[in-house]
């Protein structure tokens, strides 16, 4: 296992930003960016700084796209492909908090409601309408359990020995990822393919967790080791190559694309809000999002476009989620080892669209949902799968 050790951040390659917000939202959550630019994510008319209210969406080239499905009294966009079909999860007044699946495609809504299910929750979609997610069982709190949905079938994947687990990534070979904890209560990473699922374990970890995978097999996700440190990891032909952000507590990767870069988010020691991260060519850094506060990386593509979600505060003083997605590397043609070359990947203000000021609120660091929640909404909480669905045991 090779290991890589991020440098201090310095000026590199500039970034641009486009920020994202639907018509007459408060908040908007970008949640996912396919390879060819469409993003998807839920947008709140409610000024109340969370989704309390909710539609999901699809947007590109300035334009968006409600796709709540009919009788939705809340819909969250989860993952989209480039055809732009869309997945995400949606609640009914007759079936009160419980989430119901859906997938989007070309107008029509299919409803993802797994067999003897209270919840079906999406994560990720292939370019072939191949889906993954998690789904409870009616009347259980605990546990979660992996699912795939393919040519109109709903199939478990969980790993054999599993408690409770997740599926979050799928490429377009069918290849899908996730994490689960077993009976002892340790955690692992998996790949499915073709029925059959295979353990992924960082040697010498205490846990590992897999959250994406591209088109070639190469799975990014982190993992604890002996002194519970975490550290970011990318396993391909057989080897796991380590990474870290100096100084940093914990480490998510959401996404890897083709080319073998990773994007995610990390934090520091202490009470404070997460900062997003890239990974590429052996290099990790900070990537600075300065058209809002928290930033919080959900994807990238095979263009290099890193999409996410952060706050704003606006003229009165209140407060907001703003989606955003950037739009080059500094200069034609550039790529993210070039962005990375100085071991930084931070922006020039003066190269951004119109910027918005925001604070930190401690009272919104990152906690823990209760045993057994499914997930709603709320920047972390969108993002984070794992949060609401493996840390907290079987209770």
């Amino acid at each position: 296992m090779t290991s890589t050790q991020s440098s201090n951040p310095q000026n590199a390659g500039r970034i641009s930003f486009e920020t994202i917000q639907a018509p007459n939202a408060h908040d908007t959550d970008v949640t996912g960016i396919s390879n060819n630019g469409w993003l998807v994510g839920t947008y709140d008319p409610n000024s109340d700084f969370g989704f309390s209210g909710g539609y999901a969406f699809l947007y590109k080239h300035g334009d968006f796209l409600t796709i709540s499905p009919p009788d939705a009294t809340r819909s969250f966009g989860r993952a989209v492909n480039n055809h732009g079909d869309a997945v995400g999860n949606y609640e009914l007044a007759s079936t009160g908090g419980d989430e119901h699946g859906f997938l989007y495609s070309a107008g029509a809504f299919t409803p993802l409601d797994f067999p003897g299910a209270s919840n079906t929750v999406p994560f990720a979609i292939n370019n072939a309408d191949q889906v993954v997610g998690l789904y409870i069982p009616i009347g259980a709190r605990q546990p979660a359990h992996a699912f795939l949905y393919s040519q109109g079938m709903l199939t478990g994947i969980e790993p054999s020995g599993a408690l409770t687990s997740v599926a979050i990534g799928i490429n377009n070979k069918g290849q899908a990822v996730g994490t689960y904890t077993d009976t002892n209560g340790h955690q692992h990473g998996f790949v499915y393919w073709r029925g059959q699922a295979t353990t992924l374990d960082v040697p010498d970890s205490t846990s590992t967790g897999a959250t994406a995978i591209n088109k070639l097999g190469a799975v990014a996700g982190e993992y604890t080791d002996a002194n519970a440190v975490e550290h970011g990891f990318v396993y391909r032909d057989g080897r796991y190559d380590s990474f870290d952000i100096s100084g940093a507590s914990f480490i998510n990767p959401v996404a890897i694309n083709d080319h073998g870069d990773v994007a995610g988010n990390y934090g520091m020691p202490g009470a404070g809000p997460t900062q997003p991260f890239l990974y590429s060519d052996g290099k990790a850094a900070t990537l600075d999002v300065p058209v809002a506060s928290e930033p919080f990386i959900s994807g990238l593509n095979n263009s290099e476009e890193v999409a996410g979600t952060g706050v704003y505060t606006d003229a009165s003083g209140t407060r907001g989620y703003l989606g955003f997605v950037s739009s080059d590397h500094g200069k034609p043609g550039a790529t993210l080892g070039d962005t990375l070359a100085n071991g930084a990947a931070q922006c020039d203000p003066g190269d951004l669209l119109p910027a918005v000021s925001g604070t930190y609120d401690p009272g919104l660091a990152e906690k823990p949902t209760s045993a057994g929640a499914v997930i709603h909404g709320g920047l972390n909480e969108t993002h984070n799968p794992l949060i609401a669905v493996l840390s907290h045991g079987s209770g």
